[in-house]
């Protein structure tokens, strides 16, 4: 799988920008963010497809459970 290097804040060696530190603040994930950014887009789609199929088995127990 070939990954796309992203340079982040610290490979670059420049300042965080406001924004960056503005969206930390208000609870953004950023090494979760940089870690996504990382990852080739086709892993990210896989992951997030993992994720639904999580949650659409998760609902169906859920209302299993209260039927």
């Amino acid at each position: 799988m070939i990954s796309h290097p992203v340079p982040s804040v610290k490979d670059t060696g420049s300042r965080k920008t406001p924004a960056w530190e503005a969206a930390r603040r208000f609870g953004c994930d950023m090494p979760l963010l940089e870690a996504s950014i990382r990852k080739a887009p086709a892993e990210r789609i896989r992951a997030h497809a993992r994720v639904l199929r999580t949650i659409s088995a998760l609902r169906v127990a859920v209302e299993r459970a209260h039927a």
